[in-house]
Order: C-alpha cells, then structure tokens, then sequence
C-alpha cells in the first residue's frame, strides 16, 4: 500500500531552456553571455544619451561582433580600454564635440586579442 514517488535525473530538472543551455558548449555559453553583456551596457547607454545620440548603432554591432569572440570579463575589459582610448584621443585632438568611438572600440579589442597569454 505503499507509495513511491519518482525521482527525475538532473538532467531533468527545470525548465526547457534551461535543458538546452546545459546541452551547449561552455565556450559557447560565454560567447552568448558576452554578447548579451556588451549589448546591454550599449544599448542602456544609447538609451540613456539625451536626444539618443550618444552610442550609435555601428558602435553596438562592433561590440556584439568582439562579444562573441571573447567572454563577458574580456569585454568589460575591452569596453573599458575602449573607453580610455577615447579619453586619451578626445583629450589629445582637443575636441568637445562628439567623437566616434568605434574606432577607439576597435583598437581595444586589437590590444586585447594580441595579448600573448590570449585564449579565446
């Protein structure tokens, strides 16, 4: 008269895509949280720059193209780099005005990719 109550595996447990994300690859799983990292932050800021002209849109897609390449920690990184670059340049052409940060963008992830201890 006893009942016995079915234990699922692990494996089972949650929902659907949670199922699928532990069937990935975990290099492929840092890619996708990379992306979504550096689409967020950008977007937040294209978002968040009066009259929405602060981070364009050729910015964002640079950045989701270095996000895939490398994981979340190594585009904080990258982003940051980018950042001071821009400092560094604005500073250094002495300009007020608006400056294209795609440039800057790239020259980090160069910086970052040609490290020699850099593992993708």
């Amino acid at each position: 008269m006893g009942m016995s109550l079915a234990v699922a595996p692990p494996e089972a447990a949650g929902t659907p895509l949670s199922q699928f994300l532990l069937m990935l690859p975990p290099a492929l799983l840092r890619s996708l949280a990379g992306t979504a990292t550096g689409f967020l932050i950008l977007f937040a800021a294209a978002m968040a720059s009066p009259g929405g002209c602060g981070v364009g849109g050729g910015d964002i897609k640079l950045l989701l193209a270095m996000a895939f390449y490398l994981s979340w920690p190594e585009l904080l990184l990258t982003l940051l780099g980018g950042c001071l670059l821009g400092i560094i340049g604005a500073a250094a052409a002495r300009k007020t005005g608006a400056i294209p940060f795609g440039p800057y963008l790239a020259a980090a992830g160069a910086c970052r990719h040609s490290r020699p201890d850099y593992e993708p």
